[in-house]
């Protein structure tokens, strides 16, 4: 800002030194206040030159080595205005606004705007706005914008649009798909087109696996986590999932809070087949450290392999709330 306000005093000096210089060439010469003919000028005066120490009269300031009043900035100086303030420029002018101020610059104008500011340029014009947030998505009715900018069926938990292991990130779900088993299993898993043999060649998340003869090999699973923190999530509005699954019989679980798991058997599929499964059809697994499902308690959706000491595959290729 004070390079701003040297370049404005540069300029309005620069066009009273023009106004002198042509005042010299074709008036009387006269300073203000002065005694002398034709082509004097009393130093010190406006229009003259400055005083030995650079200073001038009252009300007058040394600038380029001469005398100008610089009583006001015209179009095109700058201006600024407090917290809250708001302030136009005129063409080619500069504003500045301090934290949560509104500023409008005209044709060639630029303007920055405080914390939370908001600022609207002319044609031409440059603007720079302070924090305040990500730009969000307008979506049609029924949609929702992701916090990462899509706008998607809320219900959806994955439909693998993105074709990525992050599933949509709305409502408090910021989680994302995942695969494991026990150490005697070699896994694979990946968000993908599935591997050949599959039906179903769209984007899904898939499982294949067999024992590698050395080791345990009590489960094997796929999941999808609703956080990335292993925080719940509330799902009491909605009375079930349904699933889109290829392949061989799993057992979906829904696992929560305090070590409850709570499951119903998938039966094997031709293609691609879509079960609706309410939340209370699900049983307490004979593990579950709790005997009631909480919806408000639910930290991941997991498809369990039945027997994992045999070899196994399948793909999941939407998620959805109902």
């Amino acid at each position: 800002m004070i390079r701003a306000i040297r370049f404005t005093i540069w300029s309005i000096a620069s066009l009273v030194i023009l106004g002198v210089t042509i005042s010299a060439c074709g008036g009387n010469g006269k300073g203000r206040g002065g005694t002398g003919g034709a082509g004097s000028c009393t130093t010190g005066f406006e229009g003259c030159a400055c005083y030995g120490n650079n200073t001038c009269e009252a009300g007058l300031t040394c600038a380029s080595r001469l005398c100008v009043n610089l009583g006001g900035a015209g179009s095109g100086g700058m201006t600024a205005a407090g917290s809250g303030g708001m302030t136009t420029a005129g063409s080619g002018g500069m504003t500045t606004a301090g934290s949560g101020g509104m500023t409008t610059a005209g044709s060639g104008g630029m303007t920055t705007a405080g914390s939370g500011g908001m600022t609207t340029a002319g044609s031409g014009g440059m603007t720079t706005a302070g924090s305040g947030g990500a730009k969000g998505c307008e979506c049609s009715s029924g949609q929702e914008c992701t916090t990462d900018g899509h706008c998607v069926d809320p219900k959806v938990i994955d439909d693998f649009a993105d074709c990525n292991t992050t599933i949509n990130l709305i409502r408090g779900r910021t989680g994302g798909w995942y695969g494991g088993g026990d150490v005697g299993i070699n896994v694979s898993f990946a968000v993908s087109t599935p591997p050949s043999g599959y039906t179903d060649r769209r984007c899904g998340a898939w499982t294949t696996g067999g024992p590698t003869g050395n080791g345990t090999t009590n489960y094997a699973f796929l999941g999808a986590s609703m956080t990335t923190g292993g925080a719940p999530v509330d799902l009491s509005a909605y009375s079930g999932v349904a699933v889109s699954l290829e392949a061989q019989a799993v057992d979906f679980v829904v696992k929560t809070t305090n070590g409850g798991y709570f499951t119903k058997r998938l039966t094997k599929t031709t293609g691609t087949q879509t079960f609706m499964l309410n939340f209370a059809d699900l049983s307490a697994r004979s593990d579950s450290m709790v005997a009631t499902l909480n919806r408000a308690n639910i930290t991941d959706l997991q498809f369990a392999v039945i027997d994992p000491s045999m070899g196994y595959g399948f793909v999941i290729h939407a998620l959805t709330l109902f």
